[in-house]
């Protein structure tokens, strides 16, 4: 029995299109759920800068420091969760943590954005009842 391999390979050769378009798609599609992301979160970042906000946090004069409430206060900073600001421009918010001096004494200064602004002031007041917190 003798195999005739030319029928064999003009119908490959006819799939063969196909397969690459096939092929094709599915690389693009993997592409694409990698760097949709990635534009989102840079979309996300662009119009946050617009919006950025310093707060300028004194702690009451007779407050015990409690390095546990410190890092409660960093803890409570992370959003938990991605912000968005439209159904496009969607990220995790950034924020800078600061010690600064002030007025000859020891402050903390938080850059983020409005977001994680109201937040953060939300979870100070929580955290040290009498705090001031400036923008």
């Amino acid at each position: 029995m003798i195999l005739d391999l030319a029928p064999i390979l003009h119908g490959l050769l006819a799939a063969l299109p196909r397969l690459g378009l096939v092929v094709g798609l599915v690389g693009a599609l993997a592409v694409l759920v990698r760097l949709v992301p990635i534009v989102r979160q840079r979309a996300y970042d662009r119009a946050a800068a617009n919006e950025r906000v310093r707060l300028l946090i004194a702690t009451p004069a007779g407050l015990d420091p409690n390095p546990e409430l410190a890092v409660g206060l960093i803890r409570g900073l992370h959003p938990r969760q991605r912000r968005g600001l439209d159904a496009w421009q969607v990220g995790w918010p950034s924020a800078d943590l600061r010690v600064v001096w002030r007025d000859g004494a020891l402050a903390w200064e938080i850059d983020t954005n409005r977001q994680v602004a109201a937040l953060a002031a939300a979870q100070l007041r929580a955290l040290y009842p009498g705090v001031q917190v400036d923008e």
